[in-house]
């Protein structure tokens, strides 16, 4: 099939899904959704970056075969999420989903755990090294307190259940911490240039705004728009200005194409199945249940496969969720995988209440993961960082609201 043809067809798809979704739906922020948004940055417009930018223009049989994939996934996980969310959709909405929110007190007890593990590694780190370095500078200065790293991320937890507060309870507390850990997170998402932290605090916020009509649909599309323009220069404008590094340049397309550069170098090195250091997808089962499993994911795989003199303890150069399924079983292995993202996001979306909202949003916050890197990445960022935590929270606020 036509290079042009094929890439088309990755614009077209996945803005008519959308359009479905949110009509099935009935909001912008489900997804289903989010899946096509995110596949237009990495699919469309990553491989036109890829043809320009890297290539001068020139289409490679290997780049069309990588499209032709990323057609065969984006068909896939919409044609399955379509069906598994018609079996799995509740008939009546629940008009009472926000009356179990979190206690105030427990909220900011939590928020104050992470605060306070936030501020335990600055301590032993130096406000320095942890404000004022490059990024690959502080990945082997984080990795020895990965364990507190886990719970200062807590506070993102908190800013959910915080914002559901401030718009359903609306008490002046209720809208006073949700201030304050709003202003917490988007400080350390500028300090540390971090991506991340800014998409998280986007989508947590305007989650809420649309589902109380406090934004149009249309206006959250403009800004969402820019938000994602914005992360192509977001790094190197603070770069620029936090760290005084006039090198890494004011527009960056890596995160949209460095998912491509991993799938052509797999294709020129002929890897098989016995080459990789364990099965992905039964490392990502175990990781379910253990946060540090005895296999070797294959974003750490491969920076030590094809990078090893570029090996920083925490650096990964991702991986290629195309290229994970058809290393095992070609077209079909990448139906698969798909496959198993949309009952995952179908069995998450299955019920209104809190918690499914709370888990819902921290799925649309690391879905990139998907596109980027293998699926063990995400199910063990999603389980350990977010679904166990979420969950513990939860109950324990029900026992301590019984105390």
């Amino acid at each position: 099939m036509d290079f042009n043809l094929i890439v088309f067809l990755l614009l077209v798809l996945p803005l008519c899904f959308t359009w479905v979704y949110i009509k099935f739906h009935g909001s912008l922020f489900n997804l289903g959704v989010f899946f096509n948004a995110y596949s237009i940055l990495y699919f469309f417009v990553g491989l036109n970056l890829y043809k320009y930018n890297i290539l001068g223009g020139y289409v490679t049989s290997d780049l069309v075969k990588v499209a032709w994939l990323s057609l065969v996934g984006i068909v896939s996980f919409n044609v399955f999420y379509s069906a598994f969310s018609l079996v799995f959709k509740s008939k009546t909405e629940n008009h009472d989903s926000y009356k179990n929110i979190p206690s105030f007190n427990s909220i900011l007890l939590l928020f104050s755990l992470g605060v306070l593990a936030q501020l335990f590694i600055i301590a032993k780190v130096g406000p320095f090294n942890f404000f004022f370095i490059d990024r690959l500078d502080r990945f082997p200065i984080m990795k020895q307190y990965q364990h507190i790293v886990f719970i200062a991320k807590v506070s993102n937890i908190a800013l959910i259940f915080a914002l559901a507060r401030y718009f359903y309870v609306q008490e002046w507390r209720d809208k006073a911490l949700a201030r304050v850990i709003l202003a917490y997170n988007l400080f350390f998402a500028i300090m540390l240039i971090s991506r991340s932290e800014l998409a998280f605090t986007f989508i947590a916020l305007f989650y809420f705004l649309e589902k109380t009509g406090k934004v149009r649909t249309k206006t959250i599309i403009i800004i969402g728009i820019c938000m994602a323009l914005l992360m192509f220069s977001y790094k190197g404008i603070l770069y620029i200005y936090i760290l005084g590094d006039q090198d890494y340049g004011t527009f960056n397309p890596g995160e949209f194409i460095n998912w491509i550069r991993n799938t052509l170098l797999l294709f020129d090195s002929k890897i098989t199945p016995e080459s990789l250091p364990n099965n992905s997808y039964l490392l990502a089962l175990e990781g379910v249940l253990n946060p540090s499993p005895s296999g070797v994911p294959l974003s750490e795989w491969f920076i030590q496969y094809f990078y090893p003199n570029k090996v920083v303890s925490g650096l990964t150069y991702g991986f290629s969720g195309v290229v994970e399924g058809y290393l095992y079983l070609k077209e079909f292995g990448v139906m698969i995988h798909f496959l198993i993202i949309a009952f995952i996001f179908s069995i998450i979306e299955r019920k209104q209440s809190i918690l499914s909202t709370a888990l819902t949003i921290c799925a649309l916050f690391i879905m990139f993961r998907l596109f980027r890197s293998e699926i063990y990445n995400f199910t063990r960022t999603f389980i350990w960082y977010y679904f166990y935590q979420i969950i513990v929270f939860y109950f324990a606020d029900k026992v301590l609201k019984k105390v």
